[in-house]
This record gives structure tokens, C-alpha cells and sequence, in this order.
């Protein structure tokens, strides 16, 4: 057998002592048992003394006393003292906060871990390549193990976290204000008691009702914690949030000059569930994961990534993590210009019949005649909505559509058609009739599209191969609000097949 030089012994004894260090301060390996409690040692340690202090007058001394497994995270003095030179209101909860009534090691964390203390919340517990924090803090120390736990130092003092509604209270107010604005009362089936059958066979109960947030149902229960369940919001502080809403006043001008002028309506309805579908993840998420072009958010819809968060905004919740916007801006699409599918407003009856829907559509003139909503490769959506006229229809019919949440400006409002389905046509905005194209027409027939049509922008719009063209007027929106497009027929066009055909209705700002 050949000998091993004595240099590669000694070279292999330190490298393997080295690992053996490595080893103990990466996992955090079992101490030896001291045969005492951890109360009775921590009174003698000068370090912890205002520690002490505190969980003697609050009452906490009896807590930490029991013999019950425990571990305790403890700032030194120092660091007390920092933290009692500033705000201490909720003092009694940040002492409970430091302890947690179960026995815990470092080592069982592999990359996050949340962990139930004394006052009921969730401190988050990280592992960053073997550098520990807790809530971001760092742990700086590990103790032996006493007969009832064992103790972390830590950096400083651990201020219990908010939760995700809390955070929302304190820094994005108009968030949690729609948030609150979401309660509703349901039926509470479970103790609700069946008392018989009405003459539709419909149970009717004696009934017990409850309160439900119907975000919380959708997205995420911000108000509760848990153990193993966590979300990550993206979401403007309402400093953000406000001066975008600043910038989109400015843009839109004369009737508004600040936020406080832009309609709650609007916020509620249109901006603060767009932001909500964009910002609400399952998960502990850090910055890099949103370093894609394409994620889920919680409830699986994919969202397209131009978040633009900021990292160094990254704040711990009980239940979560939050990020702001780096630069928040509400995009002028949200509001300046509106598209409308025809399909959005029909509903399907099944077996290929369908309605208008009632929500967003009145009918006036013959009620029989039922929209049919078609797939036709190269139309917007690819899909259009068609009603078939007898030939030669010289009846009533008209078509109202309710359009939501609609800023005052002037608008060009365009129809998208095909001229193969004639009729000839009036169009009214909020009830005035207006004038069609760059020749102002009060009426239009709906086949001249096959020869083009002279657009109120001034120069001609031809037909593409399928027959679909553009008819266009100015609108003036006086007021925000709702605003009704009505399409009345008229009489039949000059081609033999009539009807009424929609691609798309559009608002675009003048």
C-alpha cells in the first residue's frame, strides 16, 4: 500500500475541519442539553436585562417560566433601547411577538417559514444561503438548548407585522376602501334551517344570513393568516396612486383638475379591479420572479408582466408581502378611447341561439328578430353579431346599447359593418341623431360601403375583401356617465339581403 505524505494529512485535516465549521453554523447542528430552564439562565444575562425588564412588568415572566417547549427571539439592550427611543404603542404585542409557544429550529428552514407567536401572528423566517433573518432582521446568535426551548438573538426588536388589510389601511386607502365596498350579505346554508317547498319546488328557509367580502372570496382572505398560505400583492401606495390620477386630470382637462375630481364610479368599476387582477399572487413571491414576460396571478389568469415594481419596496405582512410601483401610471386606453364588441352584448341561449343581453341592450320594433353571433376569420375578435331581415323589411327595429363610465369629450364614434347586410340607418348618441361621415349624412345606407365612405378624418375608407368598412360621426359627451348609442333601421337597403351586422362599436377620443 503506498503511504499518504504527511503535507496531504494535514492538508485534508483542515480542509475537513473547515467543513465540519461550515457545517455546524449552516445547519445548526443539536447542542448539548443545559439542565436548565431558560428563564432561570436569562436573568443572569446583563445583554438581555431591559428584555427581562418588560416581560417581568407585563406580566410575560410567567409565560416564558412554564414548562412548556418555547423559543424566544431577543435584541440585546441596545437595541431595546433604539426601540423604546421611539413609537411603542402596541408595546405589550411586540413583547408577545418575540415569543413563540413551540420549540423551533433554523435548520428546518430551507428558504421561507412562517412562524405562529405569542400575540396570534405570523413572523416570516428566511433563509438566505445560511443567512438567517426573521421579519428581515438579522438572527445574530443561537443559544444551547434549555430544558423548555431555547433563544435566537436578534439585531434588533421584532415589531409585529401588519396583515395585508392592515398594510392596505395604513398606505393604499382608496384600495381598501373598494375592498370594504365588496361586503355583501349571503344566505348562510349551513345554519340556515329547510322549513318546506314553495309552489316552484324552491327550498325556502328560515334563514341565517352573514357577511361575506366578495374580494376575498375572489382573490385572497387579506384579513385572516395562516400557516401555510400567503399572498403577494403589486400595489400603489395612495401617494402613487393619487398623483397618477393627478397626471390622467390633467390629460383629460377642463372638468377635472386633481384626483379628488376623477369619479369614484370610475375607480371602483374600471381602475381598482384591473389593478386588483394584476397584483394579487399566491405565494411569498421576491422581485425576480417577476423578471418574465408572462405569470399567473392567483386565481390562474395569465398576466402579461409590465408591473414595474420596485424591490427596495418589498414590505413583510403576517400574511404576505407587499411591493409598490418603482413608477405608477394609469394608461390613457383605461379611459381615453372605448371598444366595444358586438358579442360582448349578446348572451347564448344554447344550441346556437342567442339573445341581446338585457344588462346592456334594449330593443324597440319587432322583438322577434334575435341576433346570431358568427365566427368570421379576420373581423375583430374574429367574431361578429348578424340579425336577418325579411327581405324588403320596411318594419321597426332599433338597437340601444348602454355604454358605462364614459369621461365628457368630443369623440369620433365609429361602426364597424358590412354593406352585403343593408339597411339604411340613422345613429343617436344619449337620444340627438347624428351626422355620418365627411358629407354629414343624417341617414346612411349601409350598401354605399361597397363604394367606400368618405370618414369624418377626412379621406376614404374602402371595404376590405369580406365587405366590412367603417362608418364614423363626431360625438360631443357633455357630462361623465353612462351613454346610450342607439342603431334605428330605417327602411331596407339596396342590397336584397337586410339586417343589422356588428364587428365593433368604438369611442376614440377627438
Amino acid at each position: 500500500m503506498k503511504r499518504i505524505p504527511w503535507i496531504i494529512l494535514v492538508i485534508m485535516s483542515v480542509f475537513l475541519g473547515n467543513c465540519a465549521k461550515e457545517w455546524e453554523e449552516h445547519y445548526e447542528p443539536v447542542q448539548e442539553s443545559i439542565n436548565m430552564k431558560l428563564w432561570d439562565t436569562l436573568v443572569t444575562m446583563e445583554q438581555f436585562s431591559e428584555f427581562i425588564k418588560y416581560a417581568e412588568l407585563y406580566d410575560l415572566d410567567t409565560v416564558i417560566q412554564a414548562s412548556n417547549a418555547k423559543t424566544l427571539f431577543l435584541p440585546d439592550n441596545d437595541a431595546f433601547q433604539s426601540y423604546l427611543a421611539g413609537d411603542t404603542t402596541g408595546i405589550v404585542e411586540t413583547m408577545m411577538y418575540h415569543v413563540v409557544p413551540t420549540f423551533f429550529m433554523l435548520r428546518n428552514v430551507d428558504d421561507q417559514y412562517r412562524l405562529k407567536t405569542l400575540d396570534g401572528k405570523y413572523a416570516l423566517v428566511s433563509n438566505d444561503d445560511y443567512q438567517y433573518k426573521v421579519d428581515g432582521i438579522d438572527i445574530l446568535n443561537s443559544s444551547d438548548l434549555f430544558l423548555d426551548g431555547k433563544y435566537y438573538e436578534t439585531d434588533s426588536v421584532l415589531v409585529p407585522k401588519p396583515n395585508l388589510y392592515q398594510y392596505l389601511t395604513y398606505n393604499s386607502s382608496s384600495i381598501k376602501e373598494y375592498i370594504d365596498s365588496r361586503d355583501s350579505i349571503v344566505l348562510d346554508r349551513e345554519n340556515s334551517k329547510p322549513i318546506y317547498f314553495n309552489d316552484q319546488g324552491q327550498t325556502v328557509y328560515d334563514s341565517v344570513v352573514t357577511i361575506v367580502n366578495l374580494f376575498e372570496e375572489e382573490y385572497f382572505a387579506i384579513t385572516e393568516e395562516y400557516e401555510n398560505i400567503a399572498a403577494t400583492l403589486v400595489v400603489p401606495d395612495q401617494v402613487a396612486y393619487e398623483t397618477a390620477l393627478d397626471n390622467m386630470a390633467s390629460f383629460l382637462g377642463d372638468h377635472y383638475a386633481s384626483h379628488e375630481d376623477i369619479p369614484l364610479d370610475w375607480q371602483n368599476n374600471e381602475l381598482i379591479p384591473l389593478l386588483l387582477n394584476r397584483g394579487v399572487y399566491g405565494g411569498l413571491l421576491e422581485p425576480e420572479y417577476f423578471n418574465r414576460t408572462k405569470i399567473a396571478n392567483i386565481n390562474g389568469d395569465s398576466i402579461l408582466v409590465d408591473l414595474e415594481l420596485d424591490p427596495a419596496s418589498r414590505y413583510i405582512c403576517s400574511n404576505g408581502l407587499v411591493y409598490n410601483y418603482s413608477t405608477f401610471e394609469i394608461g390613457d386606453s383605461l379611459y381615453k378611447d372605448r371598444n366595444f364588441e358586438a358579442e360582448d352584448f349578446v348572451e347564448s341561449l344554447g344550441l346556437g341561439k342567442y339573445v341581446w343581453s338585457k344588462e346592456f341592450v334594449t330593443v324597440g320594433g319587432n322583438q322577434a328578430l334575435l341576433p346570431d353571433e358568427q365566427r368570421v376569420p379576420g373581423t375583430s375578435n374574429d367574431t361578429i353579431v348578424n340579425i336577418d331581415f325579411p327581405t324588403g323589411y320596411t318594419g321597426d327595429y332599433s338597437v340601444n346599447f348602454k355604454i358605462g363610465r364614459i369621461f365628457p369629450n368630443s369623440y369620433r364614434l365609429v361602426w364597424r359593418t358590412n354593406y352585403r347586410t343593408s339597411g339604411i340607418y340613422a345613429v343617436y348618441v344619449n337620444g340627438e341623431r347624428i351626422q355620418l361621415g365627411l358629407s354629414k349624412y343624417d341617414t346612411f345606407d349601409t350598401y354605399q360601403l361597397s363604394g367606400g365612405f368618405f370618414s369624418v378624418l377626412g379621406y376614404k375608407l374602402y371595404p376590405d375583401s369580406r365587405g366590412f368598412c367603417t362608418i364614423d360621426g363626431w360625438v360631443e359627451i357633455e357630462e361623465y356617465g353612462d351613454v346610450n348609442i342607439t342603431l334605428e333601421y330605417l327602411d331596407s337597403g339596396s342590397s336584397s339581403d337586410n339586417g343589422l351586422n356588428i364587428d365593433y362599436l368604438q369611442l376614440l377620443f377627438r
